[in-house]
């Protein structure tokens, strides 16, 4: 269960007040099926809800389906999956919009480097269909094929892990300092 909430309102009249709420619920259990290999169903729904001004919307996303935890050797773990996903998005005025992507596969892998650092690298497909004008979560119809990689570091009791954003290695230094001024809908 994850909850984020934050709203600026600036002394400055002129300026925009901005309201932000969001809700991650998600379940997954393992489940053994062959010496080093689990399955691992998932459900997750996500809701956001922000407000710019006078301007309101939502989105709700719900996700499903199945990965397989392969482990060829210590300390990998491989990731095939499989799922589908459906969007709503609904604005206070104008037209509201669905989504839905059937399948979405997915690939990724986790290797561990050392005892406290993990890395991660994944990518997704998805097959994308809309209703109404409206895009979902900023991604247009179509196929869209995404990538990932992060790290995960281990300290004791304490983990912390990290989403590098896939702009980073062909936009470095702009993403970094803020200037980048092209934005993806993938």
């Amino acid at each position: 269960l994850e909850y984020g909430s934050v709203t600026f309102a600036p002394d400055n009249s002129d300026d925009q007040t901005v309201s932000l709420l969001g809700i991650k619920v998600g379940a997954r259990m393992s489940l053994p099926v062959a010496p080093g290999v689990h399955a691992i169903p998932y459900l997750t729904m996500r809701y956001a809800s922000d407000t710019v001004q006078e301007f309101s919307q939502s989105t709700l996303l719900l996700q499903a389906g199945a990965d397989l935890r392969i482990s060829p050797v210590k300390d990998v773990f491989i990731y095939p999956g499989v799922g589908l996903r459906y969007g709503t998005y609904t604005p206070e005025e104008g037209e509201s919009g669905s989504q839905v992507a059937i399948p979405t596969v997915s690939l990724a892998v986790d290797a561990r480097i050392t005892d406290w650092l993990d890395w991660r690298l994944g990518a997704v497909h998805l097959d994308i269909s809309n209703s109404g004008e409206s895009v979902v979560g900023g991604v247009g119809e179509g196929q869209k094929l995404r990538f990932s990689t992060g790290l995960g570091m281990h300290f004791g009791d304490w983990s912390i892990d990290m989403h590098l954003d896939p702009q980073l290695f062909t936009e470095g230094v702009y993403l970094l300092t803020g200037c980048l001024l092209y934005t993806s809908d993938a």
